[in-house]
């Protein structure tokens, strides 16, 4: 028994001894593969500047920002990311090789990684000076032997005074699993809080949750949510009271595929318990988005193409394709519910919009600037009921909005005159057929089928515009 034991002994301790330089080479080659794949996706620009790969451990130098030319598509939309052209951020990667790697803690498995902006650069060093804090963020990897990453990550506190401006942070926290393709993560900040004379803004108990299979760049079928307790926006010259005030925001998702793995359909909530937005308050609302039999290889196809067509004007024909896949799989969406209360009258709707797939055209061409064509190919209803004092309020809103044009009535003069001829517009409606009467509720259903629109059963009065 002594000499098997020696002989096990021996060969645990050449494994130790012997398997981390196999495992460094490992490990230096995932990081290259992944930032090449970084790379190679056309959002980021992501470089290994160094790898010093020694017998227990290793350090990765690496440098990653956006990519030029997404940063040049995207900033037709925010002027303000042109500057980050040609920027990277430098990271520090700090490993330890198994089958034992010591680093921040005794791990078994493959590696071990705590990964930080690179503090020997002079912009970052100054960063984490000025904010008083060890790192900007630090994120910690632990690979198993079967390929499972376990990782969890933070930004540390800051209470920065500036003068008169103060920025108070509480911190970031992140965890989650990545193991094959599929990825599972949460994290959240408890307190975000700037504050100067000119005013004040917060954010607090913010959260998100993920758990998504990673198919490709645009389809990760899985959950998704995100949730803020509170955000308040004080204008100082307008007193203590916030002009914005918002409670309970909370989005949820989930995107599913059918059992052939080739239609996607999606459901998503948004809702909201309470807002104050100048001195009007909306409460209780919610929002539910339904979208089925969603062509998944179209959908990736018309998002490659997109991507890939710069100018505008080839945009159309070379998307039409995709397009077109898509509307043969006969998808529909629906708004349902949509549903508020404002100053505490109700207001409740709903949407569906089907696709009728067997009025595409033989020829699989659709003249998608053609109304009836469009009317013929979707099958839509709507129905809404709200508050009559909820109308009024909302056709006064309307009117002062149209008001707003003439520079010369002053806004008095504006309120007084939307509030006197919103209830004439009611009367029209009504006189029109296109608000019924239901007691203290307004009422109005939409149907368009076979090409045919109907407002509250009737066809659509021929001088409504």
């Amino acid at each position: 028994m002594n000499h098997v034991a020696k002989a096990a002994a021996a060969a645990a301790a050449l494994l130790i001894v012997g398997l981390p330089p196999v495992l460094g080479l490992i490990t230096e080659a995932q990081v290259r593969a992944r930032v090449a794949e970084l790379s190679e996706s056309g959002v980021f620009l992501a470089e290994v500047r160094a790898f010093e790969r020694g017998w227990l451990g290793g350090r990765a130098k690496i440098d990653i920002g956006l990519a030029p030319a997404y940063l040049q598509r995207s900033s037709a939309a925010a002027p303000a990311l042109e500057a980050l052209i040609g920027q990277t951020a430098p990271l520090d990667v700090v490993f330890a090789y198994g089958p034992v790697p010591l680093l921040d803690g005794i791990h078994f498995g493959l590696s071990r990684m705590v990964a930080r902006l690179d503090s020997e650069s002079a912009a970052v060093a100054n960063l984490e000076q000025g904010l008083g804090i060890p790192y900007v963020f630090e994120f910690r990897g632990r690979t198993s032997f079967l390929g499972k990453l376990t990782f969890d990550a933070d930004m540390p506190p800051v209470d920065l005074p500036m003068g008169r401006t103060r920025i108070e942070f509480s911190g970031a926290v992140l965890a989650g699993t990545f193991a094959g393709n599929r990825l599972a993560a949460h994290g959240g900040v408890d307190r975000f809080r700037f504050s100067s004379p000119t005013g004040v803004f917060s954010v607090e108990r913010v959260g998100a949750t993920i758990d998504n299979e990673i198919r490709s760049r645009y389809l990760l079928p899985g959950s998704a949510a995100f949730s803020v307790g509170s955000v308040t926006v004080v204008d100082a010259a307008s007193g203590p009271t916030p002009k914005l005030e918002a409670s309970g925001v909370r989005v949820d998702s989930l995107v599913q595929l059918d059992e052939t793995r080739n239609l996607l359909d999606v459901r998503a909530t948004v809702a909201l318990d309470s807002a104050f937005v100048d001195g009007m308050r909306i409460a209780d609302a919610s929002l539910g988005i339904a979208v089925r039999n969603l062509d998944a290889a179209a959908l990736e196809i018309y998002a490659t193409t997109l991507r890939g067509v710069a100018a505008s004007a080839d945009r159309g024909a070379a998307l039409r394709p995709a397009l077109e896949r898509v509307l043969a799989g006969a998808p529909s969406v629906a708004l349902d519910p949509v549903a508020f209360s404002f100053d505490g009258e109700p207001f409740t709707g709903r949407l569906e919009i089907v696709t009728n797939a067997g009025a595409l055209p033989a020829n699989g061409t659709v003249d998608f600037e053609d109304p009836q064509t469009l009317l013929t190919l979707f099958d839509s209803s709507a129905d809404i009921e709200l508050s009559k004092k909820l109308a009024q309020s909302l056709a006064a809103l309307a009117l002062q909005i149209q008001l707003a044009d003439d520079p010369t009535l002053p806004n008095e003069d504006r309120q007084r005159i939307a509030e006197a001829q919103s209830g004439l517009i009611l009367v029209a409606l009504l006189g029109q057929g296109l608000l019924t009467d239901k007691g203290d509720r307004y009422r109005a259903e939409l149907r368009v089928a076979d090409g045919a629109v109907t407002v509250n059963g009737a066809p659509l009065p021929l001088n409504v515009p």
